[in-house]
């Protein structure tokens, strides 16, 4: 999907070498479900989400949205796919789709554990993936509670999506005085890429 510019992003507040721990602001989200495979799957959800930002709305507004592409498995052959949009003020401020697979969504800010990981993702790349947050947040206070989320950054034009992917978990502290091992950062510092909205 085709995105510009960056809107609020998120701030890193703890690391531990490969693992990131990053706040998440509270964001609007365009979001699709699509059943199938993962790949087939975000071809689909990209077309009606492009589509959707592009001025496929009852406003008729072309909008912004931030990369990257989030996706996340609901059931089997079944996932969400949604990207942030770039929106001031509540969910109200957002074109209603045309299209009634695409909805729009608050999302609450939040916290992620974060590992970036190279080539394409798979179902396989990301259970791996997961498993590493994990073992890097059993030595520490940080404990995960959710499932995994495939966040996607394409390049300005779509390609095929190669080179890197990120997978995040959401995570909370156990004790707030010792967050451990993934150390705190002095006075966060903003991630390489965009914010990680998700659903």
């Amino acid at each position: 999907m085709t995105t510009d510019g960056m809107c609020k992003g998120e701030n890193v507040i703890a690391d531990g070498g490969a693992v990131e721990i990053r706040q998440v602001p509270a964001c609007i989200l365009a979001l699709t479900s699509v059943k199938g495979g993962m790949d087939v799957a975000r071809e689909t959800a990209q077309f009606r989400l492009r589509r959707y930002v592009s001025g496929d709305n009852r406003s008729g507004i072309t909008l912004n949205a931030q990369r990257p592409v989030l996706q996340q498995k609901e059931a089997p052959e079944l996932w969400q796919i949604a990207v942030r949009l770039c929106l001031t003020g509540d969910i109200s401020t957002a074109p209603v789709p045309r299209d009634d697979n695409v909805r729009i969504v608050g999302q609450q800010s939040a916290t992620w554990a974060v590992i970036s990981k190279s080539g394409r993702p798979t179902e396989w790349s990301v259970a791996w993936a997961e498993m590493a947050i994990c073992d890097a947040l059993a030595r520490t206070h940080w404990f995960a509670m959710g499932s995994p989320i495939v966040c996607i950054h394409p390049p300005r034009f779509v390609l095929p999506l190669t080179g890197r992917f990120e997978v995040a978990v959401p995570v909370v502290l156990q004790s707030a005085e010792d967050p451990c091992r993934l150390v705190p950062t002095l006075g966060n510092r903003r991630a390489d890429r965009p914010g990680l909205p998700v659903h």
